[in-house]
């Protein structure tokens, strides 16, 4: 349903969530056909209009936040990383946190 209202294909979706996740450190692009190569540049199209608000709904679905580590030395919680947010700069193709 999310992919619907934004227009786009689950697998798009899927790539996006792969490039803005904190979780994920490599998102691995594959393609055989013109079409393909196409959805997946979509998919990068998304993940730079990336929300906070799609960002929610997503977790809602996914329902798998993992708990924050704690500083062993001080035993306080860490802040949660995918509570911070990223900013993709993909002209220079960086990335930096905010």
């Amino acid at each position: 349903k999310i992919a619907d209202d934004l227009g786009c294909k689950m697998a798009e979706l899927a790539l996006a969530w792969t490039l803005v996740s904190k979780d994920v450190s490599t998102c691995i692009f594959g393609a055989s056909k013109l079409s393909q190569v196409e959805s997946n540049l979509k998919a990068v199209e998304l993940a730079t209009n990336w929300t906070e608000e799609l960002e929610e709904k997503i977790n809602k679905v996914l329902d798998n936040e993992p708990e924050a580590d704690v500083n062993w030395k001080t035993f306080a919680p860490y802040s949660n990383r995918r509570k911070e947010q990223l900013k993709y700069d993909m002209k220079l193709g960086s990335t930096e946190f905010r």
